[in-house]
């Protein structure tokens, strides 16, 4: 009888620190999912920044950088509503001196 219930707390501990181990494993890849974003975010803006000067779609790719970013930043989610609000205004009737 103590035999068995030692043999049943040994299982319920190795599925116990299996299941630790798989939760580890899913926060791990989590992380480096996050990291790829940002590094990825973070290149494509300088890219970007650097089209301001050399020739290429500037005030395409530097908007798609921020894009990437704003799935983890705040600042950078506030910073494309900022572009998207002032790219809108010529769109938009009362600014655009059309009556």
């Amino acid at each position: 009888m103590i035999l068995e219930i030692l043999k049943q707390v040994q299982n319920d501990s190795i599925l116990l620190l299996r299941y630790f181990e798989l939760f580890s494993m899913v926060e791990t890849l989590r992380q480096t999912k996050r990291i790829i974003r940002i590094v990825i975010g973070f290149t494509v803006l300088l890219v970007g920044l650097a089209m301001i000067v050399l020739p290429g779609p500037a005030v395409v790719v530097i908007p798609a950088g921020l894009a990437i970013l704003a799935t983890e930043f705040l600042w950078a989610r506030r910073l494309l509503d900022k572009i998207k609000q002032g790219a809108s205004k010529p769109f938009n009737r009362k600014h655009s001196g059309i009556k």
